[in-house]
């Protein structure tokens, strides 16, 4: 997008120098235009629907009436003086130039946190010791399989009128034992599969970044070169991941890295679509004119309805693939630690209670906040969720009979769901919703005498290791932390707010 962006800029400016034979009264324009066109979907998005004396101003019609009328007044204003504002263009360079030098400032300091905390990281070795159990070929695979947002039972059916019983039985019935009282340790993805991961509760990043902080991005390298995956390693267990569609859980340099092919819908698209923009860019065009182009041309009305179709069906696309995969993962020779991080039933909602296509309109995006009203959220989050739920059990059967029983399977939720979370006001969001979680295992029995109701996934492998590999690892206290979207180091204690009510 930046070299799209930089290269139609230069163009245009170069377009109206030629125009106007002044190379300032060039660039001035060009600024103009850019900004009108820039700032339109962001105006549009305030004023639309908004009347004003019985009319109806927020609509396109009347925005593009006024930012035609700009761009005119604008236009005019260069044009009829006799030389070039200097003192203006002067002032729109220094602006131009600190507007550049914010995000380059932020990137490099993001950049600089992730080098320094590469630099320091002692991921991916053993950071434990003791005595393994039993024979290298008898260990069996590890499925850790996160359902980002699947909720808590007593959560599902008091918010969302969803009652998962015959789901929870059917898990006990193939063995599982299920932690009917179990919370995530965090409230954000990131964090809790970094916790989980790395079996320890993240203190010292919070203390490090501050409550003020909003980078996430080195929680990165716990995630994908984790304590677990490095530990599992000596033991010769081969790390599989998938492509998630999400940045932080993706690890591309696992063992064995699968990713879905797209071919089957991508002939259904046009050229634009198949520039395959990210969530990003999406968003970048959504707050362009663009969006009048939307309503007012029908040929572009429908590749932007594409472009939007196109990112959902990727995601679509990968839930599927990501479970269906699963299975044969667990028919291959050797032993495998499998983790898949499959982003339902949390947002985007792409499924309907049988599986059918949801229509959606509005920008992609993987934020549970932005995404519906409240009403809207838990009446589609419910239907994907049945869904969901019927393509875990036909995973679950298909692992455990290509394993031959042998399989240990985690189905763990990095936390619930979000219709209750309140970005204006996120300490008055509703932190049991956030906090209660999915939390099921199917692990030998010696590790299955260590399981209780309140697990909470910090002591995931803590125990499993402890258990099954003769490990020697004291299990933490289970502790819950909320804190708001954009500052995630924001913690507050919650523990006590995630009880199951009666």
């Amino acid at each position: 997008s930046l070299a799209v962006a930089g290269v139609a800029g230069l163009g245009l400016t170069l377009l109206l120098s030629v125009v106007v034979r002044s190379r300032e009264k060039g660039s001035l324009l060009a600024v103009g235009f850019i900004m009108l066109f820039v700032s339109y979907g962001h105006v549009y998005d305030q004023i639309e629907g908004v009347s004003l004396g019985g009319v109806m101003i927020g609509r396109h019609r009347y925005l593009l009436a006024v930012w035609g009328l700009a761009a005119l007044a604008w236009t005019a204003s260069l044009i009829r003086r006799r030389g070039a504002p200097r003192g203006l263009s002067a002032g729109l360079q220094a602006a131009g130039v600190a507007l550049v030098a914010m995000p380059l400032l932020t990137i490099g300091r993001h950049w600089w946190s992730g080098m320094a905390t590469a630099r320091g990281a002692g991921h991916g070795r053993i950071e434990v010791s003791g005595l393994v159990s039993g024979a290298e070929e008898e260990y069996p695979d590890i499925f850790y399989i996160i359902l980002d947002g699947y909720g808590r039972s007593d959560v599902l059916r008091d918010l969302y009128g969803v009652d998962n019983t015959e789901f929870l039985e059917f898990l006990e019935s193939r063995g599982f034992y299920v932690a009917e009282e179990s919370a995530s340790n965090y409230s954000q993805t990131v964090l809790s599969l970094a916790s989980s991961l790395n079996m320890r509760y993240l203190d010292d990043e919070a203390q490090q970044e501050g409550p003020r902080s909003a980078n996430i991005d080195r929680l990165d390298d716990e995630i994908a070169h984790s304590l677990v995956r490095g530990t599992l390693a000596t033991l010769g267990y081969r790390f599989v991941a998938f492509e998630t569609g999400y940045a932080h859980t993706e690890v591309p340099d696992a063992d064995l890295y699968f990713v879905p092919q797209y071919y089957a819908f991508e002939d259904k698209v046009s050229l634009f679509t198949a520039l395959r923009l990210n969530e990003f860019e999406s968003l970048l065009l959504d707050t362009t004119m663009v969006k009048a182009a939307e309503e007012y041309f029908s040929r572009v009305q429908q590749e932007v309805r594409q472009l939007t179709d196109f990112l959902y069906q990727k995601h679509r696309t990968r839930v599927l693939f990501t479970l269906e995969s699963l299975p044969e993962i667990a028919a291959m020779p050797g032993h495998y630690f499998v983790f898949a991080h499959v982003i339902s039933p949390h947002p985007p909602f792409v499924f309907g209670a049988l599986g059918e296509e949801i229509v959606n309109t509005e920008p992609y995006s993987l934020r549970d906040h932005s995404c519906c009203t409240r009403d809207v959220y838990r009446k589609l989050y419910a239907d994907q969720l049945t869904y969901v739920t019927l393509l875990v059990e036909r995973t679950v059967d298909e692992i455990l009979a290509q394993s031959a029983g042998k399989a240990i399977v985690i189905l763990q939720a990095d936390h619930g769901p979000g219709s209750g979370i309140i970005p204006q006001s996120p300490l008055e969001s509703d932190v049991r919703e956030r906090l209660s979680i999915l939390n099921a295992y199917r692990v030998p029995e010696e590790a299955r005498r260590m399981l209780y109701g309140t697990i909470t996934p910090v002591n995931t492998f803590r125990l499993i290791l402890s258990s099954c590999f003769g490990y020697d690892l004291d299990l933490l206290p289970d502790e819950s932390y909320f804190s708001p979207p954009g500052r995630p180091y924001f913690l507050t204690r919650a523990t006590g707010d995630v009880r199951v009510r009666e």
